[in-house]
């Protein structure tokens, strides 16, 4: 019997390992993205998703979303007037583009002009707890 040899093309995303970490590097990730173009919408935009964004984790550019995700996006395409852009569950998403399920509305965001932030699910809560606690 021999065994076969499986590479994934898509980059998907990693599991997390603690919820506090994960809060940590959403909240620097929202600090990094606003501070560098800081005006008074984007304070504001800032303080909205740092308190919006508690629950949710950043996700790099060039990971795949499963679809069904619960997701929210800062739209950066105009650097000083960003947007958090209300949440939705995603539909599809290729290298370009997410479609996106939002208050009954079906929304298309180029990739390149947000940044993406995944809502943690309960299984991942379960496993950092089961993790802490030693298992």
């Amino acid at each position: 019997m021999s065994t076969k040899k499986i590479e994934l093309t898509q980059n998907f995303i990693e599991n997390i390992t603690s919820i506090e970490e994960t809060q940590k590097e959403t909240k620097k990730m929202i600090i990094n993205i606003t501070d560098r173009f800081m005006n008074e919408n984007n304070y504001n935009i800032q303080q909205k998703a740092i308190e919006e964004l508690e629950y949710y984790r950043y996700i790099p550019s060039k990971a795949i979303i499963p679809d069904g995700s619960t997701v929210k996006f800062i739209y950066v395409k105009s650097p000083d007037k960003m947007k958090l852009l209300p949440s939705g569950f995603v539909l599809s998403n290729d290298t370009k583009y997410f479609k996106y399920l939002s208050y009954g509305k079906t929304l298309t965001v180029n990739r390149y002009n947000v940044v993406a932030f995944i809502k943690l699910k309960s299984d991942e809560a379960l496993r950092c707890a089961l993790n802490d606690a030693g298992y």
